[in-house]
């Protein structure tokens, strides 16, 4: 079990760093959008959603953590 959280940080870290890419990509196509004139609106709200992910992810990766920092065979 331990060594699969281990398994599972690795995972969720390189998922938030691909998440952090992605809405980085995001914001520039946002930006770009409104310094040319076009409507961004559903450009932001996919940048939202993005956001919210990476929230989620950043969260299950804390549980992740947590459930590292008890150790093997340690429970609750």
């Amino acid at each position: 079990v331990f060594s699969t959280l281990h398994e599972d940080l690795a995972t969720a870290n390189r998922h938030i760093a691909e998440g952090q890419a992605q809405i980085a990509q995001q914001a520039k196509l946002v930006r770009e959008l409104a310094a040319d004139g076009h409507d961004a609106t559903n450009a932001r709200h996919v940048l939202r959603f993005m956001q919210r992910n990476l929230d989620i992810m950043n969260s299950h990766r804390q549980l992740i953590v947590r459930g590292l920092s008890r150790g093997p065979g340690k429970r609750s």
